[in-house]
């Protein structure tokens, strides 16, 4: 039997330890030592940075809002404030006119004040310009206090400070409250439009029609016109010939009396107080 000369327990004594090249030490070092370049060469390209975009030369001041009908600069001033004293990037100011971030004011434009466009042009080295293109409006909407803008479908435009003559008041005492952004339907929008469209093809000029109102009950409308006289009508029945005999009217010696109310339902027998 041959006998083994290396015994198993010299199997696990450790070898000799290995002499660390002095080589990985440097090379390390070397490194560190371009890492911190690095970090240096960047602060420094921050600080340059931040330096020009800090020129006034370059700070938004100038902003002009053009293509506009209802909506004035005064009305979205404190948005476009807000987007301008916004941070870039956590260190920058977005007033800067190489770091202005115009999409997300686009956006927001379009989301808040229901524009069907809009289109920021930035001009070297201050200047914005911020180009729009607002939906129709066709009619304004009295809630309470509240006054909306509407375009010709009855769909809501946007919410307005004050009266506008050259749109059709729509006063809402309706119960029913509408949903969503259709604040007409498709029967009271058909009325409307009827009684709009018939009077301005039926008077040119006097009287003017200024306010519609509107209630639950359909069947009498009752409209206001800018003397301050009411004028009942039948929605049932022909506007055209309920305002032709308003017309017939208005042409004898109704003229100069104090009136409160007109009534046209009753064909051609028209009753006023």
């Amino acid at each position: 039997m041959r006998i083994q000369s290396k015994k198993n327990w010299q199997k696990h004594i450790p070898g000799k330890a290995r002499r660390v090249s002095r080589d990985y030490y440097a090379g390390h070092a070397k490194k560190s030592k371009i890492r911190l370049r690095r970090i240096i060469f960047v602060i420094l390209i921050l600080l340059l940075a931040q330096s020009i975009f800090q020129i006034k030369l370059f700070r938004l001041t100038d902003i002009k809002l053009v293509n506009n009908e209802d909506l004035f600069l005064e009305n979205i001033q404190d948005l476009v404030d807000q987007h301008i004293n916004q941070r870039r990037y956590f260190i920058f100011k977005n007033n800067n006119y190489f770091l202005f971030d115009q999409t997300a004011l686009v956006m927001d434009l379009k989301n808040q004040y229901n524009l069907d466009q809009v289109i920021i042009t930035k001009s070297f080295p201050h200047s914005i310009e911020i180009r729009v293109q607002e939906k129709i409006s066709q009619f304004i909407w009295q809630k309470d206090d509240a006054l909306y803008l509407l375009d010709n479908q009855g769909v809501l435009n946007r919410q307005i400070g004050e009266m506008d003559e050259k749109y059709l008041i729509l006063r809402d005492f309706r119960n029913i409250q509408p949903s969503g952004e259709q604040i007409l339907s498709v029967n009271e929008l058909d009325i409307v439009n009827n009684i709009y469209s018939s009077w301005q093809e039926m008077f040119s000029s006097d009287p003017v029609l200024q306010i519609i109102n509107l209630t639950d009950d359909l069947s009498t409308i009752e409209a206001q016109v800018k003397l301050g006289y009411t004028i009942k009508i039948d929605s049932a029945k022909d506007i055209k010939e309920q305002l032709n005999n308003l017309k017939k009217i208005l042409a004898g010696n109704i003229i100069g009396l104090d009136i409160d109310y007109i009534d046209l339902r009753f064909g051609d027998r028209v009753f006023f107080k």
